[in-house]
């Protein structure tokens, strides 16, 4: 066991589990490497997520600004919330041009 660990600690494939573990589903697989190489726990999560749910779980959604619009209605408000680092500031107001709407802009973050 301590040889595998220490071929691991310095291999970034996870693919080879002692042979003990061969046959143990994804969910115990990612314990094991939770509870041994906490530096791992991400990808294993992700490989976990893909064998458990499926690759489209992983994908990250391209937001379409205007198929939320054409979904939404005179009832349902729309509300972005966004990190600081997303800024779609530019594509909001692409968007209201386009559909000749009037937009205000209120700035609610930490540069006031």
């Amino acid at each position: 066991m301590s040889n595998w660990f220490d071929k691991q600690l310095s291999s970034s494939d996870l693919s080879l589990l002692p042979e003990t573990y061969e046959n143990v589903n994804a969910f115990h697989r990612f314990l094991f490497i939770r509870c041994i190489l906490r530096d791992r726990t991400i990808s294993e999560a992700r490989y976990y997520v893909q064998d458990s749910l499926g690759i489209k779980y992983l994908e990250i959604p391209v937001l379409s600004l205007e198929l939320l619009w054409d979904e939404s209605n005179s009832k349902i408000s729309l509300l972005g919330l966004f990190s600081s680092s997303a800024d779609s500031t530019s594509n909001i107001q692409t968007l209201t041009k386009k559909k000749n709407i009037d937009l205000f802009i209120v700035s609610m973050g930490e540069r006031r």
